[in-house]
């Protein structure tokens, strides 16, 4: 049942002015709540009497609303299930009088406030998320705006003001069904898979055997003839796509082929292993012939926390991913899948790291503020964690690339700092290679003393972790060594050359005697010879790459 409470002015206590100062950034917008009397907020059953004002400290893209003598009401309630229970950096619903443009998205009554606690990749995962859902063209995706927070006078840090998951013009747009009908029960729906059994919902068992929770929050409250259609869809879906013959169409009676295909592939890109398990949307429009389409995203908490990459977001043990290995055999979901994502590659990818980069750079400060708050949930340098999420991003899409046929066009700067690791400096990150362009890295030799077991690898050892295909292979001077990604230890050679260049483009290492310098001017006629940076002998210089060019006794590094 839908609950309504009277909105009421009340007497509050505002933070002072030296407090604010003291505290927030000054970077992002400032919103501050307070709770009649100071209430503490302890329940996602019912809101709490409250007043707010937003100060857009001078923002020319957020409208300031209310201020600190003229606050504004609102209700506000927990949100969240391990979020809310798991942290205390607490998650929050807002829900205001009347439909308001708020942080500069759609008017709306409802708003979720995001702390992200559990994001320690930088703040960004559900950042990337959104945008990749964005590009890949779903038909709604949640807007989410920063901004620092103050609870009954307490600064709580970096937020995120976020639109909620709701039937609306302007948010999942389809006809929106009533509570308890007996007819018309054929839409709209918006549901969700849940990893929770505890909210109203109905439970399929899924043809593997795991349980399916499906919560449902338009309708809120289900006649027995709605509680039958649905459960009947829901059967109805299970029972197609677990069809043996893969060639069938039936599960395409149900399901819309499209948004199925390019939810898929936001998830893969974040390799987020609870895709299909919680948080995952579904919505169908009123009638008989319309169809279940998957969305809109949400929740990438769980996004790029597994081991191993290299594999489909069901593979992973952890998590049962409801349905999506069965979809994924059909041939025609194959092939929705490799249009769709050679789309992609042409124009979805570009602009997409400086667009998470610059967001990165402006929640920086507030998040330094925010980590002094909360220093047990890390992200100390969101700026670093972005980058790292940005190569984790990039490596998502080439192993993509490699299963459906086609890669964008990506730099081979993997935007961290990468490191010899071994047991000559404990596997720690004294030794970092220098960058040439190209995708190209390289260390001197010459200033240590290099044995042992060794990979290249980054800081946190999962952007950037290659080893050998076997533990203790041992690179020959002057050949090319095959890189393996989160593969085992490399053993250096007895007698070393004089430098190490690594080539992350073609995944290669060599120990090598030839060395770049600055590029020099020569008129010998002296016999000329061009080696490829990693110090391979060709004939000539080709259109692309880092070349040495050996003449007489002078040496010359050209990139072109």
């Amino acid at each position: 049942m839908k609950h309504f409470y009277a909105l009421l002015a009340s007497a509050v206590i505002l933070p002072s002015a030296a407090m604010s100062a003291e505290q927030h950034s000054g970077t992002l917008p400032v919103l501050y709540v307070n709770t009649e009397n100071n209430e503490e907020i302890t329940t996602k059953e019912y809101y709490l009497q409250a007043t707010y004002y937003l100060d857009n400290n001078g923002l020319p893209d957020i409208e300031s609303i209310g201020d600190a003598d003229n606050p504004v009401s609102v209700e506000i309630k927990a949100r969240g299930n391990y979020t809310w229970t798991g942290f205390d950096k607490k998650p929050y619903k807002l829900k205001f009088s009347k439909k308001t443009e708020f942080m500069g998205m759609d008017k709306n009554k409802h708003f979720a406030l995001l702390a992200h606690a559990d994001d320690e990749q930088g703040f960004m995962r559900n950042i990337a998320g959104f945008e990749l859902s964005r590009r890949l063209g779903l038909p709604w995706t949640p807007a989410e705006r920063p901004v620092e927070f103050y609870l009954n006078g307490d600064y709580k840090g970096l937020y995120f003001v976020t639109q909620t998951i709701r039937i609306d013009s302007t948010r999942v747009d389809i006809t929106e069904q009533e509570d308890e009908a007996v007819t018309d029960v054929d839409g709209g729906w918006l549901v969700e898979i849940d990893n929770y059994d505890t909210d109203p919902h109905i439970t399929v068992i899924e043809h593997n055997g795991y349980p399916i929770y499906f919560t449902y929050s338009s309708p809120e409250i289900l006649s027995p003839e709605q509680e039958a259609y649905l459960t009947e869809q829901m059967n109805g879906i299970n029972d197609a796509v677990y069809a043996e013959d893969k060639n069938t169409s039936g599960w395409l009676d149900y399901i819309d082929l499209e948004s199925a295909a390019r939810f898929y592939i936001v998830q893969e890109i974040l390799d987020d292993c609870e895709s299909y398990h919680g948080s995952c949307y579904l919505y169908k429009d009123r009638g008989e012939s319309t169809k279940w389409h998957f969305g809109p995203v949400w929740d990438f908490g769980n996004a790029f926390r597994r081991g191993s990459k290299d594999k489909f977001v069901w593979q992973d043990p952890e998590f049962n991913q409801t349905w999506i290995g069965e979809i994924y055999k059909f041939p025609a979901f194959q092939a929705k899948v490799r249009e769709v994502w050679a789309e992609f590659c042409k124009t979805g990818y570009d602009g997409l790291e400086q667009y998470l980069t610059d967001y990165a750079s402006k929640i920086s400060v507030a998040a330094g503020f925010n980590y002094e708050r909360w220093n047990q949930y890390g992200n100390d340098d969101v700026k670093a964690r972005t980058q790292e999420m940005i190569q984790m991003i990039r490596n998502s899409v080439d192993w993509l690339g490699d299963q459906w046929g086609a890669k964008p066009e990506i730099s081979t700067e993997p935007g961290v700092d990468i490191y010899i690791r071994g047991d000559f400096n404990n596997w720690n990150t004294t030794h970092r290679l220098t960058c040439l362009g190209n995708g190209i890295y390289e260390y001197d030799l010459q200033d240590a003393d290099f044995s042992g077991a060794f990979k290249i690898a980054s800081s946190d050892w999962n952007t950037i972790d290659y080893g050998a295909a076997e533990d203790g292979m041992t690179p020959q001077a002057e050949q090319e060594f095959k890189l393996e990604k989160s593969g085992k230890n490399i053993n250096f050679p007895q007698v070393l050359t004089h430098r190490l260049v690594v080539d992350l483009k073609n995944e290669t290492l060599m120990f090598t005697d030839h060395s770049g310098v600055d590029a020099v001017e020569t008129d010998s006629a002296d016999r000329t010879e061009i080696y490829t940076v990693t110090g391979q002998r060709v004939s000539e210089m080709g259109d692309n790459g880092i070349y040495i060019v050996k003449t007489g006794t002078k040496t010359v590094k050209i990139i072109k």
